[in-house]
Protein backbone atom coordinates (compact mmCIF):
# COMPACT_ATOMS: atom_id res chain seq x y z
CA UNK A 1 0.00 0.00 0.00
CA UNK A 2 2.84 2.55 0.98
CA UNK A 3 4.67 2.04 -2.46
CA UNK A 4 1.28 2.05 -4.16
CA UNK A 5 0.92 5.55 -2.55
CA UNK A 6 4.76 6.74 -3.45
CA UNK A 7 3.97 5.52 -7.33
CA UNK A 8 0.94 7.09 -7.29
CA UNK A 9 2.12 10.42 -6.75
CA UNK A 10 4.65 10.37 -8.80
CA UNK A 11 2.48 9.15 -11.45
CA UNK A 12 0.13 12.57 -11.34
CA UNK A 13 2.15 14.67 -9.83
CA UNK A 14 3.80 14.92 -13.76
CA UNK A 15 2.97 17.73 -15.80
CA UNK A 16 -0.01 17.57 -17.79
CA UNK A 17 2.11 18.10 -20.94
CA UNK A 18 2.56 14.00 -21.02
CA UNK A 19 -0.78 13.29 -21.81
CA UNK A 20 0.01 14.66 -25.79
CA UNK A 21 1.73 11.70 -27.56
CA UNK A 22 2.74 13.22 -30.82
CA UNK A 23 4.17 16.56 -29.19
CA UNK A 24 7.64 16.66 -29.10
CA UNK A 25 8.85 15.10 -25.80
CA UNK A 26 10.70 17.14 -23.35
CA UNK A 27 12.98 16.48 -20.25
CA UNK A 28 9.75 16.96 -16.96
CA UNK A 29 11.31 18.20 -14.01
CA UNK A 30 9.46 18.77 -10.83
CA UNK A 31 7.58 21.50 -9.78
CA UNK A 32 8.58 23.16 -6.70
CA UNK A 33 6.10 21.61 -4.07
CA UNK A 34 6.77 18.10 -5.57
CA UNK A 35 9.81 16.75 -4.02
CA UNK A 36 8.93 17.96 -0.74
CA UNK A 37 5.71 16.53 -0.74
CA UNK A 38 7.60 13.36 -1.86
CA UNK A 39 9.41 13.33 1.26
CA UNK A 40 6.28 13.88 3.40
CA UNK A 41 4.86 10.80 2.43
CA UNK A 42 8.93 8.96 2.43
CA UNK A 43 8.25 10.18 6.97
CA UNK A 44 4.50 8.90 6.75
CA UNK A 45 5.73 5.70 5.68
CA UNK A 46 8.21 5.73 7.99
CA UNK A 47 6.12 6.88 11.41
CA UNK A 48 2.78 6.41 10.36
CA UNK A 49 2.84 2.88 8.49
CA UNK A 50 2.02 -0.34 10.39
CA UNK A 51 5.08 -1.87 9.29
CA UNK A 52 7.14 1.81 9.98
CA UNK A 53 9.48 1.02 7.34
CA UNK A 54 12.06 3.32 6.37
CA UNK A 55 13.17 3.60 2.24
CA UNK A 56 16.62 1.53 2.56
CA UNK A 57 17.82 0.42 -0.27
CA UNK A 58 16.45 -2.75 -0.58
CA UNK A 59 13.01 -0.58 -0.64
CA UNK A 60 14.02 1.47 -3.17
CA UNK A 61 14.98 -1.11 -5.68
CA UNK A 62 11.54 -2.49 -5.16
CA UNK A 63 10.25 0.98 -5.97
CA UNK A 64 11.73 1.82 -8.68
CA UNK A 65 11.61 -1.76 -10.65
CA UNK A 66 8.07 -1.46 -9.71
CA UNK A 67 7.95 1.99 -11.03
CA UNK A 68 9.55 0.44 -13.91
CA UNK A 69 6.90 -2.14 -14.33
CA UNK A 70 3.73 0.06 -13.61
CA UNK A 71 4.89 2.21 -16.82
CA UNK A 72 5.82 -0.40 -19.26
CA UNK A 73 4.31 -4.01 -17.73
CA UNK A 74 4.41 -5.37 -21.32
CA UNK A 75 8.01 -4.92 -21.49
CA UNK A 76 7.07 -3.09 -25.05
CA UNK A 77 9.24 0.60 -24.19
CA UNK A 78 12.36 -0.30 -22.32
CA UNK A 79 15.11 -1.71 -23.79
CA UNK A 80 17.85 -3.56 -21.76
CA UNK A 81 20.62 -0.28 -21.93
CA UNK A 82 17.68 1.43 -20.90
CA UNK A 83 17.25 -1.02 -17.69
CA UNK A 84 20.99 -1.01 -17.03
CA UNK A 85 21.37 2.89 -17.62
CA UNK A 86 18.77 3.24 -14.22
CA UNK A 87 20.40 0.06 -12.40
CA UNK A 88 23.23 2.24 -10.60
CA UNK A 89 20.55 4.62 -9.01
CA UNK A 90 18.21 2.31 -7.91
CA UNK A 91 19.45 2.13 -4.45
CA UNK A 92 19.55 5.47 -3.57
CA UNK A 93 15.80 6.46 -4.19
CA UNK A 94 15.51 6.90 -0.18
CA UNK A 95 18.24 9.08 0.37
CA UNK A 96 17.21 11.57 -2.93
CA UNK A 97 13.96 12.12 -1.43
CA UNK A 98 15.70 12.48 1.99
CA UNK A 99 17.32 15.63 -0.48
CA UNK A 100 13.93 16.00 -2.37
CA UNK A 101 15.50 15.28 -5.15
CA UNK A 102 13.91 13.76 -7.64
CA UNK A 103 15.18 13.39 -10.58
CA UNK A 104 15.32 9.47 -10.97
CA UNK A 105 11.55 8.86 -11.22
CA UNK A 106 11.18 12.23 -13.91
CA UNK A 107 14.14 10.87 -16.02
CA UNK A 108 12.56 7.90 -16.31
CA UNK A 109 9.27 8.85 -17.23
CA UNK A 110 11.07 11.19 -19.36
CA UNK A 111 12.91 8.48 -21.10
CA UNK A 112 9.25 6.40 -21.35
CA UNK A 113 7.65 8.79 -22.86
CA UNK A 114 10.31 9.46 -25.38
CA UNK A 115 10.75 5.63 -26.21
CA UNK A 116 6.50 5.66 -26.64
CA UNK A 117 6.45 8.30 -29.24
CA UNK A 118 9.16 6.36 -31.02
CA UNK A 119 7.26 3.25 -30.99
CA UNK A 120 4.57 5.49 -32.25
CA UNK A 121 6.16 6.54 -34.93
CA UNK A 122 7.38 3.38 -36.35
CA UNK A 123 4.15 2.02 -36.00
CA UNK A 124 2.84 5.05 -38.10
CA UNK A 125 5.75 4.18 -40.84
CA UNK A 126 4.68 0.36 -40.66
CA UNK A 127 0.89 1.37 -41.94
CA UNK A 128 2.90 3.20 -44.71
CA UNK A 129 4.09 -0.43 -46.17
CA UNK A 130 2.14 -3.15 -47.82
CA UNK A 131 1.08 -5.82 -45.96
CA UNK A 132 1.77 -9.56 -47.45
CA UNK A 133 -1.73 -11.23 -46.17
CA UNK A 134 -0.55 -14.60 -47.11
CA UNK A 135 1.86 -15.97 -44.65
CA UNK A 136 1.12 -17.85 -42.01
CA UNK A 137 2.56 -16.08 -38.65
CA UNK A 138 1.06 -16.19 -35.50
CA UNK A 139 1.43 -13.24 -32.25
CA UNK A 140 1.85 -14.67 -28.69
CA UNK A 141 0.64 -12.05 -26.56
CA UNK A 142 2.05 -13.55 -23.49
CA UNK A 143 5.13 -11.16 -22.39
CA UNK A 144 5.38 -12.24 -18.44
CA UNK A 145 8.71 -13.60 -19.61
CA UNK A 146 9.73 -11.28 -21.48
CA UNK A 147 13.22 -9.84 -20.42
CA UNK A 148 12.57 -6.43 -22.04
CA UNK A 149 11.76 -4.47 -25.65
CA UNK A 150 12.99 -6.16 -28.47
CA UNK A 151 11.04 -4.15 -31.01
CA UNK A 152 14.81 -3.50 -32.26
CA UNK A 153 14.95 -6.88 -33.17
CA UNK A 154 11.74 -6.83 -34.91
CA UNK A 155 12.68 -3.55 -36.79
CA UNK A 156 16.06 -5.47 -38.13
CA UNK A 157 13.86 -8.35 -39.11
CA UNK A 158 11.32 -6.42 -41.16
CA UNK A 159 13.45 -4.15 -42.50
CA UNK A 160 12.37 -0.92 -41.21
CA UNK A 161 14.68 1.25 -39.59
CA UNK A 162 14.94 2.20 -35.41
Amino acid sequence: MAIFLFLLLLTFSINSEAENPVAPVTMLVPLPNEAPLAKFIEQMLVHHDFQSTSINQAMSERIVDRYLSALDPQKLYFSEKDIELFSGDRSVLGSEIDEEDLHLPFAIFSLYQRRVLERYTFSRTLLNRNFKFSSDENYDGNREKVRVSNLKLICMICGASW
